[in-house]
């Protein structure tokens, strides 16, 4: 089998993991209470949540690190990329769609927001994936619900965290400057992350 058919195959049983009929009503009913909560760039958890369910397919296979390969982690990451774009894709079209049909001017997610759920999005994930290929699936997911907590949380009250508030102030100064910096601070984390998972399976083998 060639290169890219291996990458190909990979990503394909990736995707297959979470499209099933349980998933995409959970996904679904995820994306409504988005749509109704406004919750903003804490939207990026539906995308990270989703990302990580290939792990949970790959304890219940018994798919060890020894079996695991550069592509499989490679495919891993273009799945995680695919299902951000997905989802903002579906974001985007939902605001345009819902502000057609009312009087008033919906924006049921900023250019702001989005900006944000990529650099939060990227940051998180690209923590997590090598703490899931490390730990697996079941020890992994505490994390993941402890990244809920969390956000939950700085949602709720980010107008009192400090550091929050610290960040806010520089965006609104510099709004240009401070995407840039966190799409490359987020990217290279990614990239890093990458670099981790590869040295984790061939650790392993």
């Amino acid at each position: 089998m060639k290169i890219n058919e291996k990458l190909k195959q990979y990503l394909i049983n990736d995707f297959q993991a979470i499209f099933n009929k349980r998933m995409l009503i959970l996904f679904g009913a995820l994306f409504a209470i988005y749509a109704i909560s406004d919750m903003g760039a804490v939207f990026f958890l539906i995308p990270l949540s989703f990302a990580l369910i290939p792990f949970r397919r790959d304890d219940y296979q018994n798919i060890t690190l020894k079996q695991k390969n550069i592509y499989m982690v490679r495919a891993r990451y273009l799945f995680t990329l695919a299902l951000l774009l997905v989802v903002l894709i579906i974001s985007i079209f939902t605001s345009n769609v819902a502000s057609m049909f009312s009087a008033s001017n919906i924006d049921l997610i900023s250019i702001y927001s989005i900006i944000l759920m990529i650099i939060i999005f990227l940051t998180i994930s690209g923590i997590l994936l090598p703490i899931f290929y490390k730990l697996g699936f079941r020890k992994g997911q505490y994390l993941l619900y402890l990244v809920v907590i969390l956000f939950a949380i700085i949602n709720l009250y980010q107008a009192r965290i400090p550091f929050i508030a610290a960040i806010q102030d520089f965006n609104k100064s510099s709004p240009y400057l401070a995407t840039l910096i966190g799409i490359g601070f987020s990217g290279i984390i990614y990239i890093v992350s990458y670099i981790i998972s590869i040295k984790i399976i061939q650790t392993n083998k």
